[in-house]
């Protein structure tokens, strides 16, 4: 049978009552939490990735014209280390794969899901508003309507689904952050409108992001 525990203070306790054990071990339950945490993030991802999946389609046809010149241009400014893609640089671990498509690719699910620190000051706390499941209502929304779609911060964070319309400002917020990062990779051109490039790669970086591999 179980006595109630008493502890210094209590009216019960004289000083001299041994202070029982705990009943459970803190850290196990706190690591068991922790895993659980970690088990509805990665099923909530991968739900996602099939709903991506589902509504793209094929993911495996080639891309279209203007890869190599958009890769060109996004290596030589994340190689000088250039605003904006500075910080995807960091996001991405600070090494750059070879290819073309590769190339964008990786700094696009950086963004996406940055696998190391931004370095980025406020606007780190911006970007991590839109969440991976965010990016699949973008990408799906832009393949629907592509190319020539508008893709600004505004028209980004209308197409993500079910949040209030004081939750949908704070993601056009945190789209403004990345506007300039599309741009750079080709995804938008100046006009901020879906290029037939960014067609193509938005909905190949966001698989690439939600892949638990």
């Amino acid at each position: 049978m179980l006595t109630r525990m008493t502890f210094p203070g209590d009216p019960q306790d004289d000083g001299s009552s041994p202070q029982p054990e705990p009943l459970v071990d803190v850290d196990l339950v706190d690591d068991a939490f922790d895993e659980e945490i970690v088990a509805a993030f990665a099923a909530l991802e991968r739900q996602a990735r099939e709903r991506l999946r589902a509504t793209v389609g094929d993911l495996t046809d080639s891309a279209p014209a203007g890869l190599g010149a958009a890769a060109a241009g996004a290596r030589e400014s994340a190689e000088r280390g250039e605003w904006p893609l500075d910080w995807v640089v960091r996001a991405a671990g600070g090494t750059l794969p070879d290819g073309d498509a590769d190339l964008l690719l990786t700094l696009l699910e950086a963004v996406v899901a940055p696998s190391e620190p931004t370095g980025l000051d406020e606007e780190e706390a911006l970007l991590f508003t839109i969440e991976p499941d965010d990016w699949v209502d973008v990408a799906v929304a832009l393949d629907a309507a592509g190319p020539g779609a508008p893709a600004g911060p505004d028209a980004l964070a209308s197409h993500v689904e079910e949040v209030s319309d004081d939750d949908r400002e704070v993601l056009a917020t945190g789209f403004s952050v990345v506007e300039p990062v599309l741009t750079a990779c080709g995804v938008t051109d100046l006009d901020g409108r879906l290029t037939p490039l960014g067609a193509w790669l938005l909905p190949r970086a966001v698989d690439r992001a939600l892949d638990p591999s």
